[in-house]
């Protein structure tokens, strides 16, 4: 009978202690489940000059965070777990108006947007992503040990990857590389062609050898005599605007007789610059069905009628600020017959309708 009790109880036991490991086995793994990383969120968004000038909810998981003012930037930090998560922003106090991006989170990162409002949506751009830079306290001070280790030796251990430098000043970075230890630098100018792209941002940046170009890797390591090479952005040359003073080709253009193949060859030639020339207004019309977008007519000189010197050059829809005009109807400022001074920028000659296509800067009564 005895023998009997004391296996029940040693059954009892051993049920008792699986059932024990088998809670300490979910809650270990609820702990792993619960593993959260650094995220950062820089929100930019862009400024509309008239309408659609509404706040928005910046919002993660359904949960909201912050509100940005419209046509300002700001920076969020916050705690996520591993897995897919979704960023939303709403039009402040109407919700029907939004936009959504699904990011997946594995480790520390920093996400860049930018978001454009409209009546019905808010458009997301994504620009560059830093994954894998965010630093905790520790890391910092791990980072900082690094540079001054690195100080003392010809070996460098990176302390981020490439993409940690993508999009800041080629000069900031340069500092906090020569701290690490590298003396070399090759820069490389690269041309804005693109208005997310900033003067003195870093576009590409590698370490260079004889040997070898590297887009490195945080931990990587490389000899101090390796050099740093850098391509970032630069405003493009300003040329200079043409008149009939100092270009003896948009003289001939104007006052020119009608020669398509002058016109051709001065689009061709100047793509791109700017024109400036006294002129006159010869036709006005509303842009299919916009009130406050227009095609406009325009020549050189002064307002006959009955005679037209040059080409007849096309603004094709354009609106008031698109001239330079402080008003939205065009109507106030802009009319059939007014003689106007013109700054605008060549873009082509259509040799089938006659028309040559200008994109306007600024055109005031005269």
């Amino acid at each position: 009978m005895m023998k009997k009790l004391c296996v029940v109880v040693s059954l009892i036991i051993c049920l008792i202690m699986s059932a024990c490991s088998s809670t300490e086995e979910k809650s270990n793994s609820q702990v792993q489940e619960l593993t959260k990383y650094n995220i950062t969120l820089n929100i930019e968004c862009v400024e509309n000059l008239l309408f659609s000038r509404y706040d928005v909810d910046v919002l993660v998981d359904s949960k909201e965070i912050a509100t940005l003012e419209h046509g300002s930037q700001d920076t969020y930090s916050i705690e996520l777990t591993e897995g897919e998560h979704t960023i939303s922003f709403k039009k402040e106090d109407d919700n029907s108006v939004d936009g959504n991006i699904k990011i997946s989170v594995s480790e520390d990162s920093v996400y860049k947007y930018k978001i454009s409002c409209t009546s019905d949506q808010i458009k997301i751009e994504e620009l560059q992503s830093d994954k894998g830079t965010v630093e905790t306290e520790k890391e910092k001070v791990e980072t900082e040990s690094k540079s001054k280790d690195n100080s003392n030796t010809s070996t460098i251990t990176m302390p981020y990857s490439y993409t940690y430098y993508i999009g800041r000043q080629y000069k900031e970075v340069e500092k906090e590389l020569k701290k690490l230890g590298f003396k070399k630098y090759d820069y490389n100018e690269v041309e804005i062609d693109d208005e997310n792209e900033v003067a003195g941002e870093i576009k590409e940046i590698y370490v260079e050898d004889w040997i070898f170009t590297d887009k490195f890797k945080k931990g990587d390591t490389y000899d101090s005599d390796c050099t740093i090479k850098v391509y970032y952005y630069v405003n493009p040359p300003k040329l200079e605007t043409l008149t009939i003073e100092n270009c003896p080709d948009l003289n001939s253009l104007l006052y020119g007789n009608e020669d398509y193949s002058v016109y051709s060859n001065f689009a061709s030639k100047y793509n791109g610059q700017l024109i400036e020339f006294d002129g006159r207004i010869d036709y006005v019309v509303n842009y299919k069905d916009y009130d406050t977008r227009y095609e406009l007519l325009v020549s050189a000189g002064d307002y006959d009628p009955d005679s037209q010197t040059g080409p007849s050059f096309k603004f094709e829809d354009v609106n008031s600020f698109d001239l330079g005009l402080d008003t939205m109807y065009l109507d106030d400022e802009i009319w059939v017959g007014r003689n106007v001074h013109i700054i605008a920028e060549v873009e082509e000659f259509n040799s089938n309708t006659g028309l040559f296509f200008l994109d306007p800067v600024s055109v005031i009564g005269r």
